[in-house]
């Protein structure tokens, strides 16, 4: 399989390296619930509030989620059961990335219906 942007392997690189450097607890094994905010690179000329253009937001989540599999913080994104995803300009102090948030969705409530 070949890769349709050369930008995917530096981005799966850099989000390897920072569960590496978080030193996170890996081989989570419980459904997940994520919450992901990619900040975009504004354009100069901002013409636009949000960044409803290229790249798409489920290609970004793709190559994020295949990241995490990767780095061991997971087993499989199909962990994943609830997911909320957006994308915005990173303006002003912001610097472009992805701000991520992983939580586990055991609840402790046995045979809720």
């Amino acid at each position: 399989m070949i890769e349709s942007s050369k930008k995917v392997a530096p981005w799966r690189h850099a989000v390897i390296q920072k569960v590496q450097e978080l030193d996170l607890v890996l081989g989570l094994i419980e459904p997940l619930t994520v919450s992901v905010t990619f900040q975009l690179p504004a354009p100069k000329a901002l013409k636009r509030e949000w960044p409803s253009v290229r790249p798409d937001l489920d290609k970004l989540l793709r190559s994020t989620f295949d990241a995490l599999t990767m780095s061991g913080l997971w087993i499989d994104d199909s962990q994943v059961v609830a997911l909320m995803a957006q994308k915005q300009y990173a303006t002003g102090k912001k610097e472009p990335g992805a701000w991520i948030r992983i939580e586990s969705t055991w609840t402790t409530a046995k045979g809720a219906a």
